[in-house]
């Protein structure tokens, strides 16, 4: 199977693209497009997956720069095979630098946040009509359930 790719149209000269979790070599709770090393997944294995990513989009994964993340408002000039430095952005002037940004669970929150500024009567939906109220059910149990395996899996220090 091969990497699964959500494209974005940011125009010349950049390719952006949303990953699934499909494509990967990873097994067990980490199938199968892990590109997280923060997790027991097999360093290999993820190595394997960022360069599937990359193959995917036609980007050099030698050549791949990406920031641990650290929940700051810290943004860093992306160097060419640099990974493992603290920040959440990255930026670059440099022609042909993959840059790789992992998400956590903030975002749809950041993003549905942002929808209720811009379009009020979207969010409310969700909270007044049967079907919105039944979908965010679902989605906080969902998370919970997450959460549970989630400790499970990977050691969670404070």
């Amino acid at each position: 199977m091969s990497v699964t790719l959500i494209p974005w149209d940011a125009g010349e000269p950049y390719t952006v693209a949303f990953s699934t979790r499909q494509g990967g070599v990873s097994d067990g709770p980490f199938d199968s497009l892990n590109l997280g090393l923060r997790t027991h997944d097999d360093s290999e294995n993820v190595d394997e997956n960022r360069r599937r990513l990359c193959e995917a989009i036609g980007a050099d994964a030698t050549r791949l720069a990406m920031n641990r993340q650290t929940h700051s408002a810290l943004v860093n000039r992306a160097q060419s095979g640099e990974r493992d430095r603290d920040g959440d952005g990255l930026w670059t002037d440099e022609h042909g630098v993959p840059l790789l940004a992992l998400s956590a669970d903030c975002l749809p929150i950041a993003l549905a946040f942002i929808l209720f500024l811009i379009q009020p009567e979207h969010i409310t939906l969700l909270l007044t009509d049967q079907l919105g109220i039944q979908m965010l059910t679902g989605a906080v149990v969902l998370q919970v359930v997450g959460i549970l395996i989630i400790r499970r899996i990977v050691d969670v220090e404070f």
